[in-house]
């Protein structure tokens, strides 16, 4: 794995054929020269279809295609956060200057990576998505896509969305993931935030490209794991109050884990193209 075309990282738990599929649509990406990295975090399924776990279906992913790798850490890192952050760490130390990282419950176009990383370069965004959309995925590809251009951008901007999402080199370098919600929940909204309040809210954006995201499936693959992340996700939300004052857009801090309590400085919605607050 060379810095190449591109790299899509897509970190996963069971779920083989939601994560086959958007596999399938990431070796697409870059007119099929698009590396990716799969990294497992914690699988336990039982499949059939010829394979006897998800750990076997993933290794032979790997095998399979020179354009894939599989990471499993033992054991899992504590937060989807850590596992943004090293996988992220891997490709600049590679030599890339943008990577995209995919949830495992998505499809998208084939040509997005290539969009994404144009119109990055054509507004000067260091974080860029696509907007999630809803019905048939065949039938939304066959509609055309909006012109590569730069005109009226700024009119298609709103808030991030980090179930896909394009980051270049220098947003991560200034602005690492907080792994300390764990094991994911609230680490976006708090990245958005510190952007945002670093004077860089004009770097990350939300653009119109569809593409679909069926939402939540490995908190709901089973009762067990929905009911073990009830806790977990309680927890990221008092942590992220903790350090914010409040919950997303109605914080009252801008030192985190301060004892501030500000008026006005909830971080806004969409593009944060405006004044920082200062206390």
């Amino acid at each position: 794995m060379s810095p190449g075309a591109g790299l899509i990282v897509i970190p996963f738990v069971d779920l083989p054929g939601e994560t086959g599929d958007a596999l399938h649509d990431a070796l697409l990406q870059l007119e099929g020269q698009c590396d990716v990295l799969l990294i497992d975090q914690g699988s336990t399924a039982k499949m059939s279809h010829g394979w006897p776990t998800v750990q076997a279906w993933a290794e032979s992913c790997a095998l399979g295609s020179p354009h894939i790798r599989l990471w499993r850490h033992a054991p899992p890192l504590p937060s989807l956060a850590a596992t943004w952050n090293v996988a992220l760490d891997f490709a600049w130390n590679i030599g890339h200057e943008d990577c995209m990282i995919w949830n495992n419950d998505i499809r998208v176009h084939p040509d997005m990576y290539r969009r994404l990383r144009a119109i990055a370069e054509l507004s000067g965004l260091w974080f860029v998505t696509p907007v999630n959309c809803s019905g048939d995925i065949e039938e939304r590809w066959k509609l055309p896509l909006p012109a590569l251009n730069g005109e009226n951008l700024a009119a298609n901007f709103g808030g991030p969305d980090f179930s896909c999402f394009l980051i270049h080199r220098e947003a991560h370098q200034r602005y690492r993931f907080d792994e300390r919600f764990q094991p994911a929940y609230h680490e976006d909204g708090d990245f958005h935030r510190r952007m945002w309040l670093g004077g860089d809210g004009n770097r990350i954006a939300g653009v119109t490209l569809p593409y679909l995201h069926y939402g939540s499936r490995t908190i709901h693959r089973s009762e067990e794991a929905y009911a073990a992340f009830q806790p977990q996700f309680a927890a990221c939300r008092a942590r992220y109050v903790a350090k914010w004052g409040g919950e997303p857009h109605h914080e009252r801090k801008i030192t985190p884990d301060s004892n501030e309590d500000l008026d006005g400085v909830g971080t806004p919605g969409g593009y944060l193209d405006m004044e920082v607050p200062h206390a």
